[in-house]
Parts: C-alpha cells; sequence; structure tokens
C-alpha cells in the first residue's frame, strides 16, 4: 500500500463511508434475523446475528426483546 492510498483510506471521508456501510450491514442483518425469530426459526434468527458479528448479550438482548413483544 502507497503512502497515498493509506491516507485515503484513513481519511475521515473514507472511515465515514465505512461506517455507513457496517450501519447498513448490522441493520440488514438485525431486520432479517427480526424476520426468521417471528416466522419460527429462533436458530435462524440467533445464527443470523451471530454472523453478523453481535455479541452473545446483544443476541440475548435481541432474542429477550422480541420474545417479550410477540405478543403484543
Amino acid at each position: 500500500m502507497t503512502q497515498e492510498e493509506y491516507v485515503a483510506y484513513h481519511s475521515p471521508a473514507a472511515r465515514a463511508s465505512r461506517l455507513v456501510m457496517a450501519r447498513a450491514a448490522n441493520e440488514a442483518a438485525v431486520t432479517e434475523a427480526h424476520r426468521l425469530f417471528f416466522d419460527g426459526d429462533i436458530e435462524g434468527a440467533r445464527h443470523r446475528l451471530f454472523s453478523a458479528g453481535l455479541s452473545d448479550e446483544g443476541i440475548a438482548y435481541y432474542l429477550h426483546e422480541w420474545g417479550d413483544n410477540a405478543f403484543e
């Protein structure tokens, strides 16, 4: 990697762009896991959240929240 490539990669604009893409990917994963959960595929939802990089605590949080709110 050249100095120019390094500087460009670590520029505020490039970091902001990567953050936007990461947030969108995370949002898509949670949305897909939510759909799987309410389709009855709890293990599929758990796996989707795990594959998106959520911690065990994060996964437990979503599954708990969705389960508590499933019948409201």
